[in-house]
């Protein structure tokens, strides 16, 4: 690259520097797919002690799910958006639990441990209605906290990145849960913008020419576009 088109590419925004970068060099017939089923973590064994009443797309059931696997905790999984009857069972369970009225919206997953009915909750809550002990329950805890921190994460950022109200948001959300990343500046730095713009070739979801937003994240060889926590976080537990 020229001397004169490198200032030029350094200079753009972060969302249009990658646009024209791409729209020059990638070619994307072919592109392939990340596949998170190798890195899933094996089944706890069914349990009528707690049952998660959860929908296909829904990240926090998955995030869950991730934990009460990784605690050994065992579960019986039902999906309620593919099966009316397992959505019947969770609603009338909703509707008996002390915390609903009638027309409330309920966040997911609603899981049902030894009759009490829960929404989203914690691990840490879900223990304590098993009567796990204390001990227990933290040797549990710091074990997925601990593979948290273990997880191969980059996040590609802009500068200035207090310009970029998402990026600091997801900064602070992921030191909290101690899932940390490498930070990177496409828009600062050539090598860094080459290194994206050749994963960007790879993934199914970029179209040749679209705008990119800010941050673009990596976690465990899953390429995301702005993600939320939550999709960071469910990535993050399939190690």
């Amino acid at each position: 690259m020229s001397k004169a088109k490198k200032i030029l590419f350094l200079s753009l925004p972060f969302s249009l520097f990658l646009s024209l970068f791409l729209s020059q060099t990638l070619f994307l017939s072919g592109c392939k797919s990340s596949s998170s089923s190798a890195n899933t973590p094996a089944s706890s064994p069914a349990s009528t002690d707690c049952i998660e009443y959860s929908t296909t797309t829904c990240s926090n059931c998955i995030a869950l799910k991730n934990q009460l696997i990784e605690a050994k905790i065992s579960y019986t999984e039902k999906y309620t958006d593919n099966s009316t009857s397992n959505y019947n069972e969770m609603m009338s369970k909703v509707r008996s639990a002390s915390w609903y009225t009638t027309g409330m919206a309920i966040t997911m997953p609603i899981v049902d441990v030894k009759g009490h009915i829960l929404q989203n909750p914690t691990l840490a809550e879900i223990q304590s209605y098993l009567d796990i002990n204390e001990a227990e329950q933290i040797k549990q805890i710091k074990q997925i906290q601990n593979n948290y921190s273990h997880n191969i994460c980059i996040m590609y950022l802009q500068i200035p990145i207090n310009e970029c109200s998402d990026c600091l948001k997801l900064k602070k959300q992921l030191e909290i849960s101690n899932i940390f990343c490498t930070e990177k500046y496409p828009n600062d730095n050539e090598k860094d913008y080459i290194e994206v713009a050749t994963k960007l070739k790879n993934v199914d979801w970029y179209m040749q020419g679209s705008i990119l937003t800010s941050p673009i994240v990596e976690i465990n060889n899953h390429l995301l576009l702005d993600p939320t926590f939550d999709m960071i976080k469910s990535l993050s537990l399939l190690l």
